[in-house]
């Protein structure tokens, strides 16, 4: 399995509690490019980011809510997981910054953290070189 910059859905209040008080209020307001890609990324590439935005546009069209969870996840139930699992963050991700991603792989017996360096929370698209080899090193390591 692999998490990417994912913010996994887990609703311990605690979890749920930490990873809100990361944005300030009016977070969900602020431009997407600013929420999504680093500052890094933004700098020296302001022609990817553009792209970025334009592809962000046509994609979000209304409700972004999304359908309900057919699961509940806890974090004691991410420990009771056999899987291999990846966790592959941005250290500039606003959404889900490094230290809620090692909060997971705490929980998750069987898992790699991975923390790309000036990255956000779109780093598969900041950085796809890191982004592609590790995902792929990853399932060829773990091929059944």
């Amino acid at each position: 399995m692999v998490l990417a910059c994912g913010l996994s859905g887990v609703t311990d209040a605690s979890y749920v509690t930490a990873s809100e008080r990361l944005r300030p209020k009016g977070f969900d307001e602020m431009p997407a490019d600013f929420r999504e890609l680093s500052p890094s990324y933004r700098a020296a590439n302001p022609e990817g980011a553009k792209l970025w935005l334009d592809l962000e546009h046509k994609a979000v069209t209304g409700n972004r809510s999304g359908q309900p969870p057919a699961n509940r996840i806890t974090l004691s139930s991410l420990e009771k997981l056999q899987v291999p699992t990846l966790l592959i963050a941005g250290d500039a991700d606003l959404w889900q910054p490094p230290a809620m991603t090692r909060m997971l792989a705490r929980h998750l017996p069987n898992s790699e953290l991975v923390i790309v360096p000036e990255a956000g929370h779109s780093l598969y698209w900041e950085r796809p070189d890191i982004f592609n080899t590790t995902v792929l090193d990853f399932i060829s390591r773990h091929r059944i």
